[in-house]
Formats: structure tokens, C-alpha cells, sequence
């Protein structure tokens, strides 16, 4: 088994790499330390893994250092305005890559690239050359793609493409997406009472300091979308007053070994295999059906007009008319322009394009009844947008 760095060592290294010493709460330092004990002491890590993660903890770390800096020379980041965004929330699996993708080519929204997540914090540069940002993204997805095709079947991502905002989420580690690439129980134990509003909080700092950036003299609603938002809508809510949200809805039946086999995936990057994946079954039931209760509560409470449900199956069959429904939802007019971009993007971005993703629910090791039983009330509330 191999292991990571100390917390105590990855900051260190990450100061001295930065030259920087603010920007690490004691919330954040703390995470660190949970999760690092939990990859070191569960994750057993390859030996290509171990520096795969140890790096992806320091870029993690040097973002927040760069940041806090930035901030310091510049406090007028904060002061950026932000328009109400359009988020697209729900369980993964559900169709969200691709509309949120085909919306971003609408032109319309300020999506997220995969470069500016992962590296929101400018890194040095030679005057006048490419931002560096951009070739650091092109290494971790060659190397990404390289160690496992299986994951660009899974998610496809590019450097310059549109990604989820799962990145941003990530500087604050109060998030389960760790358990993506690593087998860390005790982690999750330690986040699932954790409250998340300080971290939501900091996503909205992010996408100000990246809106001063690259887009301060035309700003955008931000287009946003990631599954680990699901359930915490309140949260992005109070941060970010007057967004809409499109919530996509698919049956747990179909959702849940699916996300099941990403992991599966994900995981040979760092670990080479993926663990008992009924473990990781059981974790993804009891993380989304938490996620889908606290969905309902949020929903329970009245959200006025700030919700549109769509099926899955009507963004697979029914783009046009999905793409008509979220501008009207967002009180936008649809241009004849933008929706043939949209459509350009969807006819050169087929189904299974980067090889096609396979996963069962006999793998899981999971059944009907046990999935209809945790997701009992979402499908109570939601079936009709369900099929069974």
C-alpha cells in the first residue's frame, strides 16, 4: 500500500511552492486532515496513484494560497456582481452533461471550463504566452485518459469544454467527492453532520474571482451544474439570490449502478481497482437518498416559481422542446441563432461518442426492492417523470 504526504507536509509543500501562507481556515485544515488520515489509513493507493492524489491535494491547497493572495491585492474581487444563475441540479445520470453542455453553446450562459475549475487561481506565466492554466488541464486528462479509457466512456471531459462546478467545490473538501477516486469511510463519517453553507459560500467567492477574470465587462447568468449539488439547494439559494434551478429526473433503478460503475472507473486511476463495489453501492444509495431527502425538504419549504422538472428520457427525445422550456423557465428569448448552435453541438456529440459505458445492477450487487425502498419518496414525488 502506498500513501500520501501529512497534511501538515502538503501544506508545507504547497507554501512553498506558492509563496503564500493565507487562505487555510481552520474548516478546510481540518478536512485535509480527515481526508488524508482516511486515504493513508483505506485507500490503498498504486504506485502511480499516490503522487496522482498527493498532486491533486497540493493543486487543491495552491488555488486557495493563489486565491487569498489575489484577494489581498485586489479586494474589490468580492465586489463583482453576480447575475441570478440557472443551475442544473438532480441525481447523476440523469442527462445534465448534456444539457448543460448544449446550453453553454447557446450563448446565453457563463459556463464553466474544465481549465478555469481546475485552476481557478491564475498560475505564473512569460507575458504573452498561453495562460498555463490551460496546458496543466491538457496533462491531467491526457494522463486521465491514458491510465484508463474506460473513464472518457464514463464522462467525457476536455480542457476547453464546458465542466461541472464540482471542481470549485472541491477547494473547500466539505464534499463527498473524494470518494469518487478513493475508498475513504471514515471521511464520509466525518462530512455527512458537516455544514455545508460556509462552503457554498466560497463557491460564490470562486465564481466572482473567476467572472473578474474573464468576464467583467460582459457578464452572464453563470450556467452551473453537479450532481453533488443535489440536495443542497438551499444553500446555493441563499448564496446566490434569484437562481433557477432545472432539476432532471431519472429512475434510482437506472441512476444508481451507473454511478456505481464511474466509480468503478475513476478509481483504477489512483487505487488500479476499484474495491468491493458493493460497498461502493452501498454508499451511493445512502449518499443519494440523503441527497433526494433533503431535495424534498428544500422543495417542501416553497420555492415559488425557482423550479423546473424535466425528464431524462425528454432530453434524450425531445431536445427543442427542452431547450424552449429552460429559456422560457429563465425568462429568455430562444433565438433562432443559439438553438441551431445548440443542435450543431448535439448532432457532432453523440450517445456513446468516446465509447459506451457499461455498468448492471447485478454488479452493484444491488435489487429492485432495496433501491425502490431508499427512494421511496423521491419516486412518490417525482414518478411521473420516471420510467419504469
Amino acid at each position: 500500500m502506498h500513501s500520501i504526504a501529512s497534511a501538515a507536509e502538503l501544506v508545507a509543500t504547497a507554501r512553498e511552492r506558492t509563496g503564500a501562507s493565507a487562505g487555510l481556515d481552520a474548516p478546510f485544515l481540518e478536512a485535509l486532515g480527515q481526508l488524508v488520515r482516511s486515504i493513508n489509513a483505506e485507500a490503498a493507493l498504486t504506485a502511480e496513484g499516490a503522487p496522482a492524489a498527493n498532486e491533486r491535494l497540493l493543486r487543491v491547497i495552491m488555488n486557495r494560497l493563489r486565491f487569498a493572495s489575489d484577494l489581498a491585492r485586489s479586494p474589490q474581487i468580492l465586489q463583482e456582481p453576480l447575475l441570478p444563475p440557472l443551475i442544473i441540479s438532480g441525481l447523476p445520470r440523469v442527462g445534465s452533461t448534456k444539457l448543460h453542455r448544449q446550453l453553454a453553446e447557446g450563448g446565453d450562459f457563463q459556463a464553466l471550463l474544465f481549465w478555469q475549475g481546475f485552476n481557478p487561481a491564475p498560475l505564473p506565466a512569460a507575458a504573452g504566452a498561453q495562460d498555463p492554466r490551460i496546458a496543466a488541464a491538457i496533462d491531467f486528462l491526457t494522463w486521465r485518459s491514458r491510465s484508463n479509457p474506460a473513464t472518457e466512456a464514463a464522462h467525457h471531459m476536455s480542457a476547453l469544454e464546458p465542466e461541472e462546478d464540482t471542481y470549485l467545490l472541491e477547494y473547500t473538501l466539505h464534499t463527498y467527492w473524494p470518494v469518487t477516486y478513493y475508498h475513504v469511510p471514515s471521511f464520509l463519517r466525518w462530512l455527512r453532520p458537516q455544514p455545508r453553507d460556509a462552503a457554498f459560500g466560497y463557491v460564490t467567492q470562486l465564481l466572482k474571482y473567476l467572472q473578474w477574470q474573464f468576464h467583467r465587462e460582459s457578464p452572464r447568468p453563470w450556467l452551473l451544474k453537479s450532481p453533488i449539488n443535489f440536495g443542497f439547494e438551499r444553500e446555493q439559494s441563499q448564496h446566490l439570490p434569484g437562481a433557477r434551478f432545472v432539476v432532471l429526473h431519472r429512475d434510482p433503478l437506472d441512476v444508481i449502478p451507473s454511478t456505481v460503475g464511474i466509480v468503478r472507473e475513476v478509481r483504477r486511476l489512483y487505487c488500479g481497482v476499484p474495491g468491493d463495489l458493493r460497498r461502493v453501492a452501498d454508499w451511493a444509495v445512502d449518499e443519494y437518498a440523503f441527497a433526494a431527502a433533503r431535495h424534498l425538504q428544500w422543495r417542501a419549504a416553497g420555492t415559488g416559481d425557482a423550479v423546473l422538472d424535466i425528464a431524462y428520457r425528454d432530453v434524450v427525445e425531445d431536445e427543442a422542446g427542452v431547450l424552449a422550456r429552460v429559456y422560457a423557465h429563465c425568462g429568455l428569448e430562444l433565438a433562432p441563432a443559439a438553438l441551431g448552435r445548440m443542435r450543431s453541438w448535439s448532432a457532432a456529440n453523440t450517445q456513446h461518442q468516446h465509447g459506451q459505458h457499461l455498468y448492471s445492477l447485478e454488479e452493484s450487487g444491488l435489487t429492485r426492492q432495496r433501491l425502490d425502498r431508499a427512494f421511496a419518496s423521491y419516486r412518490r414525488a417525482f414518478g411521473r417523470y420516471l420510467d419504469r
